[in-house]
């Protein structure tokens, strides 16, 4: 898990994925974005989020600029959840809101980061906190997604962002990419952000980023 806390941000953020599930409550401002296809805003004391894999954009809509706090959870923590629940653990659980106007949800996102933030929190009041929140939002908010046809396509491309994700240390040309999968360099292009929401120089951009995170985190040098 990793905590962001963003104040007075005034960027209008690009369209991009993130490989966790974002739970965040605005503090200040609002908060306006793109996402499954649709715009929203959320006003202070309103929650948004995302799931894995979905594109989003991000830019103030209220005032000049927006505050926030959001949890950045992995898949495989919301996974044990949804299946302690009494789920079975054939798929994650889905959201499909980007925002949500539950004030009791919303204050306890705030009142853990809070805590967590600043440091005032044993490890298993953290854990436990931090296990009836994800619960909640489970319950309240969660729902199945609809499993789609997966086309031949969407398969091709599918392999394709499976390379940039086990090779994101190459720079593969768009007609490698192409040829790899016996499409043309049009058809990969349209087929590729058809599916995950970007173009594949735009995704291989975001895996490196990703690396580049978890490097840091792992204490490498900058």
């Amino acid at each position: 898990m990793t905590l962001l806390r963003g104040e007075y941000l005034q960027q209008r953020l690009a369209r991009h994925v993130h490989e966790e599930y974002a739970l965040g409550v605005v503090t200040r401002g609002g908060l306006g974005f793109q996402y499954r296809g649709a715009s929203h805003l959320a006003g202070a004391g309103e929650i948004n989020i995302v799931v894995p894999g979905e594109v989003h954009t991000g830019h103030p809509e209220i005032e000049a600029f927006w505050s926030y706090r959001t949890f950045y959870i992995a898949p495989e923590v919301m996974r044990e959840v949804d299946v302690e629940l009494g789920t079975p653990a054939r798929s994650l659980p889905f959201f499909a809101a980007g925002v949500l106007k539950d004030p009791k949800l919303a204050a306890g996102v705030l009142d853990l980061h809070r805590d967590i933030d600043g440091g005032a929190i044993a490890p298993i009041e953290m854990q436990s906190r931090l296990l009836v929140l994800l619960s909640a939002w489970i319950r309240r908010h969660g729902e199945r997604a609809r499993r789609a046809k997966v086309s031949m396509r969407a398969a091709h491309v599918g392999r394709v962002r499976e390379y940039l994700e086990d090779c994101w240390r190459e720079r593969p040309a768009l007609t490698q990419l192409a040829a790899m999968v016996e499409l043309s360099s049009f058809q990969l292009l349209r087929a590729f952000e058809r599916e995950y929401g970007v173009p594949p120089h735009a995704y291989l951009i975001q895996r490196q980023v990703r690396e580049a995170k978890r490097m840091l985190e792992r204490g490498v040098a900058i």
